[in-house]
């Protein structure tokens, strides 16, 4: 009994639990180890999948406090909305714009969307029914023509478009 005694206790007769070097190289910190491995892992495999359901969110889009008004061009059309509801709306309707990782916007932009800042600046998003150009880059839709068709039924007439 005496030996099972000594063996499960640290040095100089201290319990584990008070000994730091046994607990820092110990069965807590390898299990510690593991779970933030686990975690980490998941994390990666979670974003992976979520990003090849969805695809990839357009970074840099402007916040709707920050928005003073919205200019929607299509065709000839042209609609500014000043009213904080409506710029509200085309400011949620960007957060549609989810891009596939490696696909290209075909044709030319159909409409064009002009964020104007409260501070001065502007920020455009340029879309047709299957890509978006930002930042002077094409990227394919994930989800095609819905980003085109809901900012046209909020913002133009039927006949318009």
């Amino acid at each position: 009994m005496e030996m099972r005694r000594r063996r499960l206790s640290g040095r100089d007769g201290q319990g584990v639990w008070e000994n730091p070097d046994f607990v820092r190289r110990g069965a807590a910190f390898g299990t510690v180890r593991l779970v933030l491995w686990t975690v980490f892992l998941s994390c990666i495999v979670n974003g992976c999948l979520w990003i090849s359901f969805h695809g990839v969110p357009l970074w840099g889009l402007p916040d709707k406090d920050k928005v003073e008004s919205v200019a929607i061009l299509w065709g000839e059309e042209e609609r500014v909305v000043e009213d904080r509801e409506q710029v509200e709306l085309a400011v949620k309707a960007a957060g549609l714009l989810n891009y596939r990782i490696f696909g290209k916007a075909e044709g030319t932009p159909a409409m064009k969307v002009i964020y104007r800042m409260k501070g001065g600046g502007e920020i455009t998003v340029e879309a047709n029914r299957f890509g978006v150009w930002w930042r002077g880059r094409s990227h394919g839709l994930k989800e095609e023509g819905m980003f085109v068709d809901i900012l046209g039924g909020l913002f133009f007439e039927p006949e318009e478009r």
